[in-house]
């Protein structure tokens, strides 16, 4: 699987969600997505897997509040980071991805590794 065809998978998750995709170059944040207005704005040159799956996690539960772009201890964004990282592990297993190339999935999704290494011994258990 390439970069571009993950990306388009997740796209039309979050668009099979009700919201709108724009692309748009960005100067702060790589994606953002408002639940209220079903819209999201990414820039295609910067948002990577997890990127798009964590705003898609944004899109399944509608969040809508957020203290500002570095608030990282809201739950919402917890959650939204915990389940795009076991979203992205389950399409990479299901491609034949293994436990034994966790650091080509995380290269590959660019999910953080040391949360991802965390969630996945969780998953496999």
């Amino acid at each position: 699987m390439e970069e571009e065809e993950l990306n388009d998978i997740i796209l039309t998750n979050i668009s099979n969600l009700g919201i709108e995709i724009k692309e748009a170059e960005l100067d702060s944040a790589p994606a953002f997505i408002n639940c209220c207005r079903n819209l999201m704005v990414y820039d295609k040159s910067q948002a990577t897997a997890f990127v798009l799956a964590h705003e898609m996690i944004h899109a399944k539960y509608h969040d809508e509040s957020r203290c500002n772009i570095h608030d990282v201890l809201n739950p919402c964004e917890k959650r939204a980071n915990t389940e795009a990282i076991q979203y992205l592990w389950e399409i990479f297993l299901a491609y034949g991805g293994e436990l034994s190339s966790f650091n080509q999935f995380a290269t590959f999704t660019k999910v953080p590794f040391d949360q991802a290494t965390v969630i996945i011994e969780k998953m496999d258990r």
